[in-house]
């Protein structure tokens, strides 16, 4: 015979929990540029790796002078909304974007030299160009 399954009570899961407070982060979220989402096994975490531009309302150029005037990338713990931190080697870096080596355990980010604070290739990390970090951290 066959089992009936009912479909208005599904199972929550992990992510699902998570997701569960998406409308609350979209509103702390909003301002910032291209934004990859991924799932970091170590610390087995759900985080983003945000682009951060000028006009951001959180932008750490109004605490680290270093940052001021650039655009950059940081990484935020998806579930709790916490900064986990801000990469210093990206100030003046645009179109960031994350790509994961799981087999290495090893995040990688890509982006390029193109500041878009002030829409220039004369960023201060470095001249034109496609850069990577990685961290296995």
């Amino acid at each position: 015979p066959a089992t009936r399954t009912s479909l208005s009570s599904p199972r929550r899961t992990g992510l699902s929990r998570i997701l569960s407070r998406h409308n609350s982060l979209v509103l702390e979220n909003a301002g910032v540029y291209e934004t990859s989402m991924f799932y970091w096994k170590k610390t087995g975490k759900y985080v983003l790796l945000e682009n951060i531009p000028c006009g951001y309302w959180g932008h750490a150029g109004q605490w680290e002078p270093e940052y001021k005037n650039h655009s950059y990338y940081r990484i935020r713990d998806f579930e709790t909304g916490a900064v986990m931190t801000n990469i210093s080697s990206s100030i003046g870096m645009g179109f960031g974007a994350s790509f994961i080596d799981y087999d290495n355990q090893r995040a990688w980010v890509f982006g390029t030299s193109y500041d878009r604070c002030n829409n220039s290739h004369n960023s201060p990390t470095g001249p034109p160009g496609v850069y990577a970090w990685w961290s296995d951290d």
